[in-house]
């Protein structure tokens, strides 16, 4: 179900799913997209949980109908995760359920923050092909081959120039992205690119606050990757200690949006990390890799060691 709220002054809107039979104490599953996705990325993962708790997926500020507006600071990562943090008080008034957190592509650095304001209310942190604002800018700033990757950030902080450039090759550059990130067919209508600028110049300006080293995430943390993510490369797990305190990575031969790639596969692997019952899913087992030799904490599994 789609809801459409004031919230904090603007239209803002999510969706929203449960069966009937949710317990009142279940969780909230809370899906934070990317670019240039709506909700509808996560489709089969809110299909499969909201049997059981609430899932919610919201739409970015400037992805309609969560509508724009002129007002930057929305953007920001603290602006998103007040809208965000609003949304959950208007599921869950009480505050009884606890929130499993998951974030892909641009919604991976919002949940990183968002679920460092949450405390106690979070019970997992679920990444998928995302690291936090830091870790990001570490990696550009020491690896090439992470800079090379990530010249569309540096063209995205040009205001006049990547509204203009973005506007004119929309339908090309989301072909591009979908076609180099392993998808073909998404299945919904994408936003486009232009929508998320803002996003992008407002966490760089946020970038000085994001560097300087907070009290690290202590719920725990599953990192899941496409080891052929044609936008980001994988990180370690001593990378991740720097911003969680428990660190899972799981490694699988996918691309960018292995939610849609291998939804069996991601689905079975979050219900696993958070403790769901796990039915027979008929599942193929599917090789998860280790991360780079360099880490002295990964198993062959991908695994950290406790």
């Amino acid at each position: 179900m789609r809801k459409i709220e004031k919230i904090r002054g603007l239209q803002t809107a999510w969706l929203e799913e449960s069966s009937g039979s949710v317990k009142p104490d279940a969780p909230i599953f809370f899906f934070i997209h990317g670019v240039p996705d709506t909700p509808e990325c996560w489709r089969a993962q809110l299909d499969h949980f909201n049997k059981h708790g609430v899932a919610v997926a919201p739409f970015l500020r400037g992805v309609q109908p969560s509508v724009p507006t002129s007002r930057k600071t929305r953007y920001s990562p603290d602006g998103v995760a007040l809208d965000h943090l609003e949304i959950l008080n208007r599921v869950d008034p009480k505050g009884h359920r606890r929130v499993v957190l998951i974030g892909h592509d641009l919604g991976g650095p919002h949940a990183w923050h968002l679920a460092s304001l949450l405390g106690a209310r979070l019970s997992h942190l679920i990444v998928i092909n995302a690291p936090s604002t830091p870790l990001l800018w570490r990696r550009i700033w020491s690896s090439v081959r992470q800079m090379r990757k990530s010249w569309y950030i540096a063209l995205f902080q040009l205001p006049w120039v990547s509204n203009w450039y973005t506007k004119k090759n929309e339908a090309r550059l989301v072909q591009q992205a979908y076609r180099a990130g392993g998808i073909k067919n998404p299945g919904y209508e994408s936003p486009g690119i232009e929508p998320f600028l803002e996003h992008y110049r407002q966490g760089f300006r946020d970038l000085p606050r994001a560097l300087k080293k907070g009290e690290k995430i202590t719920a725990p943390t599953l990192v899941l990757w496409g080891e052929k993510d044609a936008f980001l490369e994988v990180p370690t797990v001593a990378e991740l200690r720097d911003v969680t305190a428990h660190p899972v990575i799981r490694i699988l031969p996918g691309n960018h949006w292995i939610q849609q790639e291998m939804p069996e596969k991601v689905n079975h692997l979050i219900s696993e990390f958070v403790g769901l019952p796990q039915a027979g899913t008929g599942l193929k087992q599917t090789i998860l890799k280790a991360v780079p030799k360099t880490d002295p904490v990964q198993s062959k599994e991908g695994r950290t060691q406790p």
